[in-house]
C-alpha cells in the first residue's frame, strides 16, 4: 500500500487534529492483523519500512502500555461496528518513553473481505501533562479555600497562568440564580465577563469589567494579598443588592500572582449567620497539622487540630504566651528571638489589618523539620476591628528542601555565568555546516584588528594566529587549530584546550566546546572561547617556585636539585660539581644561637648567588652544605674557580652586621664529560674533605689519588 491508504473520508471535526501519520490495519477472518503505514508514520512509531505488515502490527501493538491494549481492543471493536472510534493511549516509544497518543480511526466501507481501519493520531503528551498539572493546582487551592467557601456566596479557584478555573459553591440554589453561573467558557475571564453584565448595575459596570482582563488582575494582587470591588448586584428578584467582589492571592507579597480565590459576598445579610466563621476555622484548620482559633481582645483560643499531641499538662492560657512558649525549643538564639517576637500580639493585629494573612517559614532544629506557620483574620466586628484570628502551622519540610536545592541550582547556574562572563574575553560560535563565525563576545582589541563576524574558519584562524598568538607560539597554536583534527579531537574528547601567550595579553588559554545536536548527536556547532590566565600562570610559578627552593635562602633546593641530576644524565658536554660547606658551623650555632646560624645561612647564600653565572646552579644541598653545578667549564676554568672561592672568604671575613660573626667556606670541585651519576657527587665530596685536611677556608680541585 506504501503511502496510498484508501479514499477515507474524515468527518470534519476529525481533520482539526494535526496529522503527524496515516496508518491502516487490516484483518481478515482466521489470519493476525496487518499494518500499512505511510513514511511518517513509520518514523513517529519507530517501525521498520522493511518488516511485513503482520511484523509491523505485533512491534506496534507490543508498544502500546498493557493498561492500555484493553481499550485499543474496544476502540477497534468500535470501529468495525459503528465505523468511528477515538481513544487516548499511553504508548512505550523506544527511544522518547512513555507519550500520550490520541487516535482518532474510521472504517473503510469499501474493503468488505474483513476490517480496514485508517487513522490519524498526535501525540498528547504536553496537553496530558499540562491537564494533571492544572488539575493537581486547582486541588490544592480547593483544599486550601474549603474553610472559606462559607464566606461566599460564590467562590472560584483560580489558575491565572492558564486561566482556567474551579467553582466552589456554598449555595448553589440562591448562587446559581443570582451570579448566573451556568456557562460553558473554559476561560475564567470571558465566564466572569459574561456574568458580570448580566447582573451589575450599569454605574459600576465600566470598573467591574477591567476585572475581566488578567493582566489588570495580576497587578491587583501583586503587592498585596486582598482586592476588595464593591457593586451593585441584580437578583433573581430583580432588585439591587450590595455585593463585594473579593480577590485573595494565594501566593506571598510581592511574587507574581500565579494562584487566586475570587468570591462574591452580598454585604446587606446578617455577617454573623452568613460567614459562619468558627466553621470557616475548622475548615481552614484541616489543612495544618497544628492549629488554633483565638479570639480577641482576651487572646484566649480553642485548639482546633494538633496532630502531633505533643503538649502535656496544662498550656498557657494566653495564646500568643503559648506560641512563643512552643518558639522556644529552636537552639539558634537568634532565630528564636526573631520567631518569638514575631509571636507578639501587636505585630500580628498589625500586620493582619494590612494583609489579610502573614506567612513566615523557619526550621525546627530540634526535629529536623521545615514549618511554616500562618495567621488569618477569621471574623471582624461590627466596627470592622479583627475579632478572631486563625493560627495554623504545617510541616513543609519536603517542599521546602526542594525549593532551597532550586535556589542552591539557580545560583550555581548564575554563577557559572558570571564566571563565564569573567573568564573569557573572547566567545565565538562556529557552523559546522556553512564554516561561518557569529561573534557572541570580542574584545575591542580584536575588533580594530580585523572583522570577525561572518569569516570563514580558515580566515579566522590566519588572522588568529597572525594578529593575536606569539610568534614563539604560532606554529604550535596552527597545529592545535587543524580544523579536521580539531573535529575528531571534539568527538572523543567532549571539550579541546591550548594555552599558549598572545601578542599583548599575556598568557591565554583557548577551549573548544562542541554543540551536538538533540536527533542526530553530531556536532552542530562549535563554541571557540578564550581566556586570560595571567593570574593563574603566576600562581603556577608561585607554586613551583615554593616546591622547588630553599625557604631560608631562596636557592634552589634538593627537590630541585635531584631533578637536575636526571637531566645531567644526558650530557655530553664538559661540566663541574662543587660542594661547599661552612666552617666550623656547628660552633657557630653553639656559640651565637640558632637565629645568628640562620642568618650565617643566608649570607653565605647570598654571597654564592652573586659570585657565580645565572646559567650556573647554586642549591641548598642541606644544613650547612652547598652544591654549585657549573654548565660550562672552558680553559681556565680551575683557575678561575679557586679565585672565586678565595673571593669569597675574604668578603665572608667582613660581616655586614655588629652581631654576625666571621666564617669562611670550605669547597671540592670534580671537572665530567660523561653522564653525571652519583660518583661524581662522591668526587667533589672527596675533594672537600682533602680542603679540610689541608686547614679548611678554600678550594680543592679532585685528583684520582684522593679517592678514599
Amino acid at each position: 500500500m506504501g503511502n496510498q491508504l484508501g479514499s477515507t473520508s474524515f468527518k470534519a471535526d476529525i481533520l482539526e487534529y494535526m496529522s503527524l501519520g496515516k496508518w491502516a490495519i487490516e484483518a481478515d477472518q482466521g489470519k493476525d492483523p496487518r499494518m500499512y503505514c505511510d513514511d511518517v508514520a513509520l518514523r513517529i512509531l519507530s517501525l521498520s519500512g522493511d518488516q511485513s505488515p503482520e511484523e509491523r502490527f505485533k512491534q506496534w501493538y507490543v508498544m502500546v502500555d498493557p493498561d492500555y491494549r484493553d481499550k485499543v481492543k474496544s476502540v477497534l471493536t468500535s470501529i468495525k461496528q459503528l465505523g468511528y472510534g477515538e481513544a487516548l493511549y499511553l504508548w512505550n516509544h523506544p527511544t522518547r518513553g512513555g507519550r500520550y497518543i490520541r487516535f482518532i480511526g474510521v472504517r473503510n466501507t469499501i474493503y468488505t473481505d474483513g476490517i480496514r481501519v485508517e487513522g490519524i493520531f498526535r501525540d498528547a503528551t504536553d496537553e496530558v501533562q499540562n491537564e494533571n498539572r492544572t488539575k493537581e493546582a486547582m486541588q490544592e487551592g480547593l483544599e486550601a479555600i474549603q474553610g472559606l467557601a462559607s464566606e461566599y456566596m460564590v467562590l472560584h479557584f483560580i489558575d491565572l497562568e492558564t486561566d482556567t478555573y474551579t467553582s466552589y459553591f456554598y449555595e448553589p440554589d440562591i448562587s446559581q440564580k443570582t451570579i448566573r453561573l451556568n456557562s460553558t467558557e473554559r476561560s475564567y475571564y470571558d465566564m466572569y465577563e459574561r456574568s458580570i453584565r448580566s447582573i451589575c448595575h450599569p454605574d459600576y459596570l465600566e470598573d467591574m469589567l477591567k476585572l475581566s482582563d488578567r493582566e489588570y488582575v495580576r497587578e491587583q494582587l501583586r503587592h498585596k494579598k486582598k482586592s476588595v470591588h464593591r457593586f451593585l448586584c441584580k437578583t433573581h428578584e430583580g432588585r439591587y443588592e450590595w455585593y463585594d467582589y473579593v480577590l485573595l492571592k494565594f501566593d506571598p507579597i510581592d511574587a507574581e500572582p500565579m494562584r487566586a480565590a475570587a468570591g462574591y459576598i452580598n454585604v446587606d445579610r446578617d455577617q454573623n449567620e452568613k460567614m459562619e466563621y468558627l466553621r470557616m476555622a475548622e475548615g481552614v484548620g484541616k489543612i495544618f497539622d497544628f492549629s488554633l482559633y483565638i479570639a480577641l481582645p482576651d487572646e484566649t483560643y480553642r485548639v482546633i487540630r494538633d496532630v502531633e499531641k505533643k503538649d502535656g499538662g496544662a498550656r498557657n492560657p494566653n495564646a500568643f504566651s503559648y506560641l512563643r512558649e512552643r518558639a522556644g525549643f529552636i537552639r539558634r538564639k537568634s532565630e528564636r528571638e526573631s520567631l518569638q517576637q514575631w509571636f507578639e500580639s501587636e505585630n500580628v493585629i498589625a500586620k493582619l489589618e494590612k494583609y489579610s494573612r502573614i506567612t513566615r517559614d523557619f526550621y525546627d532544629d530540634r526535629n529536623r523539620k521545615w514549618l511554616r506557620a500562618t495567621f488569618t483574620i477569621g471574623d471582624r466586628g461590627e466596627d470592622g476591628a479583627i475579632t478572631h484570628i486563625i493560627y495554623g502551622q504545617l510541616d513543609i519540610t519536603e517542599s521546602k528542601l526542594q525549593e532551597i536545592q532550586h535556589q542552591e541550582e539557580a545560583a550555581a547556574g548564575e554563577a557559572i555565568i558570571q564566571s563565564f562572563s569573567r573568564m573569557y574575553f573572547t566567545m565565538l560560535e562556529i557552523s559546522v555546516r556553512t564554516g561561518k563565525v557569529h561573534v557572541i563576545r570580542i574584545p575591542e582589541f580584536m575588533k580594530t584588528r580585523f572583522e570577525v563576524e561572518g569569516y570563514t574558519y580558515a580566515e579566522l584562524e590566519d588572522n588568529f594566529i597572525g594578529m593575536c598568538v606569539d610568534p614563539d607560539y604560532q606554529e604550535s597554536v596552527r597545529d592545535f587549530l587543524n580544523y579536521s583534527t580539531l573535529l575528531d579531537r571534539l568527538k572523543k574528547q567532549g571539550y579541546v584546550q591550548k594555552n599558549y601567550r598572545g601578542q599583548t595579553e599575556g598568557w591565554c588559554r583557548m577551549t573548544f566546546v562542541p554543540v551536538l545536536n538533540e536527533e542526530t548527536d553530531e556536532i552542530e556547532k562549535i563554541v571557540f572561547a578564550v581566556a586570560n590566565i595571567n593570574a593563574e600562570k603566576k600562581r603556577e610559578e608561585s607554586i613551583k617556585y615554593q616546591a622547588d627552593h630553599d625557604e631560608l635562602t631562596g636557592l634552589l633546593n634538593r627537590t630541585a636539585f635531584s631533578r637536575i641530576e636526571e637531566e645531567l644524565k644526558e650530557n655530553t658536554e664538559r661540566m663541574a660539581t662543587m660542594i661547599v660547606d661552612i666552617d666550623y658551623f656547628k660552633q657557630v650555632n653553639d656559640t651565637y644561637g640558632h637565629v645568628i646560624g640562620d642568618a650565617v645561612l643566608r649570607r653565605a647564600a647570598d654571597i654564592l648567588s652573586r659570585s657565580f653565572r645565572k646559567k650556573d646552579h647554586v642549591v641548598r644541598y642541606g644544613g650547612d652544605e652547598f652544591v654549585v653545578i657549573f654548565t660550562e667549564c672552558g680553559n681556565g676554568f680551575q683557575e678561575r674557580i679557586l679565585n672565586k672561592v678565595k673571593n669569597i672568604n675574604e668578603i665572608l671575613q667582613h660581616p655586614t652586621m655588629d652581631d654576625m660573626p666571621e666564617f669562611s667556606v670550605s669547597a671540592g670541585v670534580t671537572v665530567f664529560e660523561e653522564s653525571y651519576s652519583t660518583m661524581i657527587f662522591k668526587q667533589a665530596d672527596d675533594a672537600l674533605y682533602q680542603t679540610k685536611l689541608n686547614g679548611r677556608a678554600g678550594c680543592t680541585f679532585y685528583d684520582p689519588s684522593m679517592m678514599k
